[in-house]
C-alpha cells in the first residue's frame, strides 16, 4: 500500500501508456491484464492518500465517479475483445456510463463553488470556445447517418460544456485556485478530447489505426488529473 500511495499516479501512467501501445498495434489479447486494472490503481492511490479525510460525501462521491469509470472499460473491453462483432447497444451504454462519471465530476465542482459567470469570466471564456466547439463537431459527425447515436451524443457534449464550465469557475477560490488550473480544468478538457475523438473514429475515421489509443490516453490521464486534484483538495 505504500508503494500506491507513493508512486500510484506514476504506476498508473505506465500502465496507461502500455495500454495505450497494445491498443495502437491491436494487441487486444493482452489488454484485458492492462485495461482492468487501470482504474483499481487509480482507486487504491485515491484510498492510500484520503482514508481519513472529513469531507465525507466529496471523499465518498469519488468513488461511485471511479465505479462508473471502471463499468465502461469493462463494456469496452467486451465489446471490442469478447465479442465477434461490436454492438450498437454496449457503444451507447459505454457512452451513458462515460456521460454519468462526467456529470458527478461537474456536480462535486458545483458542490465546491456555485457558478456565477458574472463573478468568474473563465467559466465564460471557456464556455465561448467549448460551445462553437461541440457544435462543429456535431454538424461534423452529421455527415453520415447517427441514428439512435444522435440523443446521447447531444447529452453527452451538452455535459462535458457544463462540467469545464463548473471546473474553470472554481478558478474564483483563491484557495482552491491552483488545483482548478492544474488538475480540475485540464482534466476535464482531456475527457472532452477523448469523448470527441472517440465519436469521430466511430462514425468517420474508422480505419485510422492510432485513434484508439488516443482515446485511451486522453481518457486515462483526464481521470488521473481529476483523481489527483481530488486528493489535493481534500487535504485542504
Amino acid at each position: 500500500m505504500r508503494l500506491i500511495k507513493k508512486f500510484g499516479l506514476y504506476i498508473f501512467a505506465v500502465l496507461l501508456f502500455l495500454d495505450c501501445f497494445l491498443d495502437v498495434y491491436n494487441l487486444n489479447s493482452f489488454r484485458i491484464y492492462t485495461t482492468s486494472i487501470l482504474i483499481p490503481i487509480l482507486t487504491l492511490y485515491y484510498y492510500t492518500n484520503n482514508k481519513r479525510c472529513k469531507k465525507r460525501t466529496t471523499y465518498l462521491s469519488v468513488y461511485i465517479i471511479l465505479l462508473f469509470a471502471y463499468l465502461s472499460d469493462l463494456v469496452t473491453l467486451i465489446n471490442k475483445d469478447v465479442l465477434e462483432k461490436p454492438s450498437d447497444s454496449l457503444v451507447i451504454l459505454i457512452l451513458l456510463l462515460l456521460i454519468i462519471s462526467a456529470a458527478l465530476y461537474g456536480i462535486l465542482f458545483g458542490r465546491m463553488q456555485k457558478l456565477r459567470l458574472n463573478k468568474c469570466p473563465e467559466a465564460f471564456i471557456v464556455s465561448l470556445v467549448t460551445i462553437p466547439s461541440a457544435f462543429i463537431i456535431f454538424k461534423f459527425l452529421n455527415v453520415v447517418p447517427i441514428g439512435g447515436y444522435k440523443y446521447p451524443i447531444i447529452l453527452s457534449m451538452i455535459v462535458m460544456i457544463l462540467v469545464i464550465a463548473f471546473a474553470a469557475n472554481i478558478f474564483q477560490d483563491k484557495a482552491k485556485k491552483s488545483i482548478a488550473y492544474e488538475n480540475f480544468i485540464p482534466g476535464s478538457i482531456s475527457l472532452a478530447i477523448s469523448l470527441a475523438i472517440m465519436l469521430v473514429h466511430q462514425f468517420l475515421l474508422m480505419d485510422v489505426d492510432f485513434l484508439p489509443g488516443v482515446v485511451t490516453l486522453t481518457y486515462g490521464f483526464g481521470h488521473m488529473l481529476m483523481i489527483r486534484g481530488f486528493t489535493r483538495y481534500l487535504k485542504t
